[in-house]
């Protein structure tokens, strides 16, 4: 199930980035949706945290604020935070300040899980 709320989150993110004109085309069939397996980039991290374990933790918490209270509590190192950062697959720009990198996990982990979460509870039959 974890893997399924991950990929649809995937996909939530590419269709949020999609303008109307793009949104329609698919609607109507004259676009479709493509995989395209990029090449492996690797980067080796050296961390002393367990990453598992945060992650987890951040999973957990419902607000954003939260979430960034938490992250900003363990006085994470910037090669932590980029670490936690790959798990989740979020793209960093190579000037990311450490709080730029904060404020992307919390958006990406939990502002996802609620913009999901609030798409569950709409009623689309009015």
């Amino acid at each position: 199930m974890k893997k399924q709320v991950r990929l649809l989150k995937i996909v939530f993110d590419f269709l949020e980035h999609l303008s109307e004109e793009q949104l329609e085309l698919l609607i109507s069939k004259r676009a479709r949706l493509k995989l395209d397996i990029g090449r492996e980039v690797r980067e080796e991290f050296t961390t002393e945290i367990c990453i598992d374990e945060v992650c987890d933790e951040i999973e957990k918490f419902t607000t954003r604020e939260e979430a960034k209270q938490y992250i900003e509590g363990l006085s994470l190192l910037k090669v932590d935070l980029k670490a936690i950062a790959k798990r989740y697959n979020i793209p960093l720009g190579s000037k990311d300040t450490n709080v730029q990198i904060i404020d992307k996990l919390v958006e990406n982990v939990v502002g996802s899980k609620l913009k999901f979460d609030a798409l569950l509870n709409t009623d689309l039959k009015r």
